[in-house]
């Protein structure tokens, strides 16, 4: 998470794309981080970058629709 916003890093990492600027990151996401938050926030994501891709790969809707369809007892109940 980052500290004070308690936005987790990995939607941080999610709108940081080839091209847009930290500063225009910040806005998308939460209007109290700051462009410092997120170049900090990049950074831990680069450090940790597999186990936060796995994070995001799990929570994606497919992955969620999944992990219910296995906990339901039929089709029907889904």
């Amino acid at each position: 998470m980052v500290k004070n916003v308690g936005t987790p890093i990995s939607v941080v990492a999610g709108y940081a794309r080839p091209g847009l600027a930290p500063e225009d990151s910040a806005e998308e996401v939460h209007a109290a981080l700051a462009p410092a938050m997120v170049y900090d926030a990049l950074s831990y994501y680069y450090d940790h970058r597999v186990e936060i891709d796995r994070e995001i790969a799990e929570n994606t809707e497919e992955a969620l629709r999944l992990r219910l369809a296995e906990r339901m007892r039929s089709t029907a109940d889904y």
